[in-house]
Parts: C-alpha cells; sequence; structure tokens
C-alpha cells in the first residue's frame, strides 16, 4: 500500500502517510529485510518465512551437516502440509537440492510422482551456499573455476562466459576445460559433469536467507536466492515500524 501526492480542489494538497507499528515477537537475525523496490506504484516483492543470514564460514562437519537438511523421504512417515524431503541417498547429495515441500498430508506418497501431494522447489539448498578452502573450511559464495582444484557434487560455479554450472558428479577439475554456452548441455572436466543452467539466476549467498522453522532450526531452505524476486519483510521485531511516503520507504528504530 503506497500513498501518493493528491490535488485536490481549492489548491489543498494533501499526502497520506503510512505508519507500520510491528507487533511480532523478534524471532531471529535478520530481523528485518526490505525488498529494493524500483516501481513503487507496481512493487514486485516476495514475501519470506522467518530466517537468519546464513553464516560466512562452516568447519567441514558444520557443512555436511546442511546435507542431511532436509531429511530424506521416507515411504512409511506422516507428512503434514508444508513439511520439506529430499530423495536423494547420495553423499553429497546432488539431488537434494531438488527438494519438495507436502501440499498436503500423506503417507507413502513419493514427491518424485505424486504431484498431488508435492510440489518440488526451484530453489537451491542450504549447503550449497558454500565452496570448499584449501584449509578445509567452507565459505560462503559461488566459487569461479579454477584447474586442480576440488568441486563437490552440487556445487555451483560461474564459468568464464558468464554462466552458471552446477557439478553432477564432484572430483577434481583439470588444468582446462571449455564450458559449453548451452543451456542444459553437460561438460567433462577431468570427470567432474558440469551441467550448463543458463544466465546466472542466483543472487549471491551473501544475500540468501536460511529459511528455520518455528523452533528456530534450520530446514535446508533458503529464501532471497532468486535475482526476480527479491524478497520483502522476513522476520520483523516489536522495536521496529515502518513509515512508507510516496516512494520511499523509512524504517524506524524504537529504543
Amino acid at each position: 500500500m503506497f500513498g501518493e501526492t493528491e490535488n485536490l480542489p481549492m489548491s489543498i494538497i494533501d499526502t497520506l502517510r503510512i505508519i507500520v507499528q510491528q507487533i511480532e515477537a523478534a524471532p531471529l537475525d535478520p530481523m528485518l529485510w526490505i525488498a529494493p523496490i524500483f516501481d513503487v506504484k507496481h512493487p514486485k516483492t516476495t514475501l519470506a518465512s522467518f530466517g537468519r543470514r546464513m553464516t560466512p564460514f562452516l568447519t567441514y562437519a558444520q557443512w555436511t551437516a546442511l546435507q542431511a537438511l532436509p531429511a530424506p523421504w521416507d515411504p512409511a512417515a506422516t507428512y503434514a502440509r508444508g513439511i520439506l524431503a529430499s530423495l536423494s541417498t547420495i553423499s553429497p547429495p546432488m539431488a537434494s537440492y531438488l527438494m519438495y515441500r507436502a501440499l498436503k498430508k500423506n503417507v507413502g506418497q513419493s514427491p518424485a510422482s505424486s504431484p498431488s501431494y508435492w510440489k518440488q522447489l526451484p530453489s537451491p539448498a542450504a549447503w550449497q551456499a558454500y565452496h570448499p578452502l584449501p584449509s578445509g573450511a567452507y565459505i560462503l559464495g559461488i566459487a569461479p573455476w579454477a584447474g586442480g582444484s576440488p568441486f563437490y557434487a552440487g556445487q555451483f560455479i560461474l564459468d568464464p562466459n558468464g554462466n552458471l554450472q552446477v557439478a553432477t558428479t564432484g572430483g577434481i577439475s583439470g588444468a582446462s576445460v571449455t564450458f559449453s554456452t548451452t543451456k542444459g548441455d553437460i561438460t567433462d572436466d577431468n570427470g567432474i559433469l558440469w551441467e550448463n543452467l543458463g544466465t546466472s539466476y542466483l543472487t549471491s549467498p551473501q544475500k540468501w536467507i536460511q529459511v528455520v522453522d518455528k523452533t528456530g532450526s534450520p530446514t535446508g531452505e533458503v529464501a532471497n536466492w532468486n535475482v526476480a524476486s527479491p524478497m520483502g519483510l522476513v522476520a520483523p521485531r516489536e522495536s521496529n515500524a515502518w513509515e512508507i511516503r510516496k516512494d520511499s520507504l523509512q524504517v524506524l528504530n524504537f529504543d
């Protein structure tokens, strides 16, 4: 809802000001995320789930723990609406970045073959926000390709052509490689099979939000990953209000 200057009869100029006080309890950092609004008359942003900023560095153990989220689909389990699952049994789980959300309560309905019960998410998984360092730690971000370097199955890179590639198998890259420029093509890089995903649609992982459940535990899902859908309000706090004035948005903090 955005106000505009309204020209009324008798030379009266009326400006609508909207103050919104946040009343929700503050869950986790970051408390407030506001997407850039490029056209205030027709704003296009996404309201996302509660979440927190991605941790800049992870140990190998912490990174592998993220790969277990969401849990693999269990045919004997009962899934309530909104629960996430993956079908991967591979480690690292290349397939787990194709996550599924239950559309309604179900038991024994495979996500791969039950579109009325499950919806595949287009988003990457939280563990794909990182790439390995020589020290063995993992750092937030998408690495460029480099020769003689380790890449894990599911890792994203930006190739020299500016296209987004995902490793469908892991390994050590070769001394040189020529990436296909065709979306959907596979490039063999010393045994690493890179799939061309086309022009990158991902925001920088530093901008991703790790979605959490009501207990504050990570779900494996991320938000604010798509450059076409910048994220709006995520987790407001009681000490914030925002004021919308014509073509500007101001955040007010209350001590």
